[in-house]
């Protein structure tokens, strides 16, 4: 006479080998949320003058201004570091706050309970973050700056300066990505334990 099992019986407890990829991963998912906290506090906007290597004027996504070798000649790029001081709208703390979510959501991983929730909320929270970064890498001043400061900030550059994407809003995309390839496996390896 052969038993029957249901989905939820099959794969009930985790093999060792198992509990260690998972906790892997929600270690992988932590690291994503604390370096997303991180450079979220980073430059995400960069201004050089074409003429004067090595100056250059930053923004953070909190909105910090940063500056050096900047000579006193260039009341161009002191116009330009008042404009983005002025203008500045933090929108760096988007990021900031799903990265601090998806470390939390790391938290059942690490703790084996609840697996499921937190590989979700852990998926949710770096979807966000990448199309958090997406979005602001599409607009004008990576999302740093309000729109009335953007042209201000043209018109104070003009051709003599040159308008990069800072390091941080770039680290923050990749991680958001690895936190939703991270937090993906988890998601399916806690559904597969239950049997779905």
């Amino acid at each position: 006479m052969s038993s029957a099992h249901t989905p939820a019986d099959q794969g009930s407890d985790l093999a060792p080998n198992e509990v260690d990829r998972l906790r892997w991963l929600g270690v992988l998912m932590a690291l994503a949320g604390a370096f997303g906290v991180i450079f979220s506090c980073l430059n995400w906007l960069t201004v050089r003058p074409v003429n004067n290597d090595g100056a250059w004027v930053s923004l953070t996504g909190l909105g910090s201004v940063a500056s050096s070798g900047l000579p006193r000649e260039l009341n161009d790029f002191a116009d330009i570091k008042t404009v983005m001081a002025d203008h500045g709208t933090a929108g760096g703390a988007w990021t900031l706050a799903f990265g601090a979510l998806l470390l939390i959501s790391s938290i059942p991983l690490l703790m084996r309970r609840n697996q499921v929730s937190g590989a979700a909320a852990g998926l949710i929270f770096s979807l966000a973050s990448t199309i958090t970064c997406f979005v602001y890498l599409d607009s004008p001043a990576n999302g740093v700056l309000d729109s009335d400061a953007t042209k201000g900030l043209e018109r104070a550059a003009g051709v003599a300066a040159d308008l990069s994407t800072g390091y941080g809003l770039w680290t923050v995309l990749i991680v958001s990505i690895i936190g939703i390839a991270t937090s993906g496996f988890a998601l399916g390896l806690s559904l597969a334990r239950r049997g779905y």
